[in-house]
Formats: structure tokens, sequence, C-alpha cells
């Protein structure tokens, strides 16, 4: 798949709430790398600050390939929202992009690489990578959400309580991953029409009826950069 079919075929999902300095930074940084993804800001914000970040998405309308704006309501839980915005997905896979995390396009692409190859497959994701900048200090990075070998092989295994009992015993986040959307639209709408509490097990209902489907990998490439607060 070349960089113009992953264009046409990836819709990523920007949740946002209130941090309208942080959604700027972002689509700046996406103009600034030409970044050829269909962006969604799906925007739950106060009508204050709806007013500046819709008017910030539409600053940007002619400089992306593709981007549209979605309003929610602030009271909206965040996994209700996303369990809206991604059944308006019509691309072939979905990547849900919170407003702090920088995707790397080779990265997304090298996943979804992995996908086309392997469609016993559900999702796949990359490294991600922490920075900070202190006056006394200057930049420092960090690996974030550090993997063993043993964490990206464990997602493999054919038989689905294999995968499900070795995801509960070292546990990792699956949500920013590449997606197949209609999976994935599958797995939130279950948890919607089955009631499940988002605050206490959204998180795991989504991850592991993933892997009731089909296996997750993790490939060894840059995937996502995120500023973490420096302690020192």
């Amino acid at each position: 798949m070349t960089t113009s079919n992953i264009a046409d075929n990836l819709t990523v999902f920007i949740p946002t709430i209130n941090r309208t300095q942080i959604l700027r930074r972002l689509l700046e940084y996406y103009k600034a790398f030409n970044t050829p993804f269909h962006l969604v800001i799906a925007d739950s914000s106060s009508q204050e600050n709806k007013a500046i970040n819709k008017e910030t998405v539409e600053s940007f309308g002619h400089s992306l390939l593709a981007i549209e704006y979605l309003p929610y309501e602030t009271t909206l839980h965040p996994y209700l929202k996303w369990a809206d915005m991604v059944q308006k997905a019509q691309t072939k896979y979905i990547v849900l992009n919170a407003d702090d995390d920088f995707l790397i396009p080779a990265g997304i692409e090298q996943c979804i690489q992995y996908l086309e190859r392997h469609e016993d497959f559900v999702c796949c994701q990359g490294n991600y990578l922490g920075f900070t900048y202190t006056k006394d200090h200057g930049l420092q990075w960090k690996t974030l959400y550090p993997y063993a070998a043993a964490d990206i092989e464990r997602k493999q295994f054919e038989d689905p309580s294999d995968r499900l009992s070795h995801h509960l015993m070292q546990y990792y986040e699956m949500l920013y991953a590449v997606h197949r959307t209609e999976l994935f639209q599958l797995v939130l709408k279950e948890m919607v029409d089955n009631d499940i509490n988002p605050t206490a097990f959204g998180l795991y209902f989504i991850d592991l009826l993933q892997l009731v489907y089909g296996k997750s990998m993790q490939v060894n490439t840059l995937y996502a950069v995120r500023r973490f607060e420096s302690r020192v």
C-alpha cells in the first residue's frame, strides 16, 4: 500500500476537551510534515473553547489533506464519545490520537503495511518516545511504555484464551494502535449495547474483546512521541 493509498484508507480521530493550545500545537505539527491523514476532531469542550477549536480547524482546512470537526456534549463520557465517533469512519483503518500525542507517519504506515500482510491481526502499534525540556537540563528523552520481547510475542497465540490470559498477566494499552475499522466499530458498539461501565471496565473490555477476534502486534518502530513532566 502506497502513501497515497494509506491516506485514503486511514481516519485519525483526535478527541479533545478544553485544551485549545494543545490541539493547535498538534495540528501545527501535522501541517509542518504535510501529514497524509484524514483528521477528525471530536470536541467535548465548553462552548467558548468549541468556538476557538472550530476556528482553529477551519484555519487549517486548506493546508491539510482533510480535516473535519465534530462537536460533542461536554458531559458525554469519553468512551461513549469514542463509540459514537468511530461509527462515522468509512476507511479501512482507524487510529485514536490523544491530542498530546504526535503520531509518526512512517510508523503508522509500517503498522498498516503489517496489517495488510497479516489478516489474522486486528491491531498494530509501535514504540512511544517521551520528551521534556528544562532550563537546567535541556532536552531529555526516554522510552515510554517499554515492551519486553515476551510482551510483543504474547498476543500472537492462536488460541484466544491464551491471548487473553497473557494480556491480563502483563497488561498494556491497545487503544491508540492502528485498528481495523469494522472490528473496532463492532467492539465499541458492543460496549455501549451491553451497558458496560466505561469508567470501570471500558479500556479492558475494548482490548480483551479485540483479542478474542484476533492477534495484536507491536512493531519495533517509532510510532508516537509525547511530552512528559520531568521530576529532575
